[in-house]
């Protein structure tokens, strides 16, 4: 029998984490999620219409997947994740990314329906299938449902939006979209080379479009009277325009980007500004002290 879940969170701060401009971001964040369960294998497909326009966005993984239990409490609140104090997962030990429980919210960027579909092992130790279902008209609603699964299947979780008619949309299908994937991943997949991210059916490998990097020595700034120790990495990209500097935690995960567009330059790059408690200072004072 199916659950109804309410989000504990008002309308107007799930349409805002919904922002249908922010469609690459949304896929972002679908990829952090999955990462943060442990994958090793992240897809993230692009269905189109018999017109070439983005019909349905998939993204699919090996990770250890979304228990009932974690499903009843995950998607009842926006805010206030485990996750948001760093750490690492509880498997392979990989650092955490995820952005206080939003990333289920952006799905609504990429289309007006939402189903989640995931395999895990409850806490009784039976194999479970669970979806999540949401729509846009009723968005701080959840409907879950559980079952159980094979033990022969495998554990992961799949994402998919569709439904949506916005030229937004589009923009996952230009060449930059996977240069800014890329961009934010790069750190990550350099570190943690098992990992592998398809998107569109293109695989993400930083190695091929790195031209050069630097890296510096421990910086400092002062904030409230302390001074903090962060260091900067700069990667040149081979190809493209982009020109950003990425706001990272320990793990080099970007907590935001800033657009550097309007600095002149005759390369593409991205700068990593890499400080551990990054992830508790979002959209405060020493992000743009440690800039400046």
């Amino acid at each position: 029998m199916a659950d109804h879940v309410l989000l504990e969170a008002g309308d107007d701060l799930v349409r805002q984490l919904s922002h249908e401009r922010e469609t690459v971001k949304a896929v972002l964040e679908l990829v952090w999620n999955a990462l943060d369960a442990d994958a090793t294998k992240v897809d993230v497909s692009i269905e189109r219409s018999v017109m070439g326009a983005v019909e349905k966005v998939v993204v699919s993984d090996n990770g250890d997947g979304i228990t009932p239990e974690k499903a009843r409490t995950a998607f009842r609140q926006v805010g206030n994740s485990d996750k948001r104090e760093g750490g690492t997962t509880p498997r392979l030990g990989r650092p955490l990314h995820g952005k206080a429980g939003r990333g289920r919210l952006r799905a609504f960027a990429l289309g007006d329906h939402t189903l989640w579909a995931s395999t895990a092992r409850a806490a009784d130790g039976r194999l479970m299938r669970t979806t999540i279902e949401s729509e846009v008209r009723r968005r701080t609603t959840w409907r879950i449902d559980s079952r159980p699964e094979a033990e022969t299947a495998g554990a992961g979780t799949s994402v998919e939006s569709w439904g949506k008619q916005s030229r937004h949309l589009d923009r996952l299908l230009e060449p930059k979209a996977a240069t800014q994937i890329t961009a934010a991943l790069a750190p990550y997949l350099l570190t943690w080379t098992d990992v592998r991210v398809t998107y569109d059916g293109q695989l993400i490998d930083p190695l091929t479009q790195i031209e050069d990097e630097e890296q510096s020595e421990e910086l400092s700034f002062e904030h409230d009277g302390e001074s903090h120790l962060f260091r900067v990495r700069l990667i040149h990209w081979r190809t493209g325009s982009e020109r950003t500097i990425a706001l990272c935690d320990a793990a080099s995960a970007p907590v935001e980007t800033i657009d550097a567009s309007a600095e002149h330059s005759d390369f593409a790059y991205t700068a990593y500004v890499v400080w551990e408690p990054m992830p508790r200072h979002r959209n405060e004072v020493p992000m743009t002290t440690m800039c400046t």
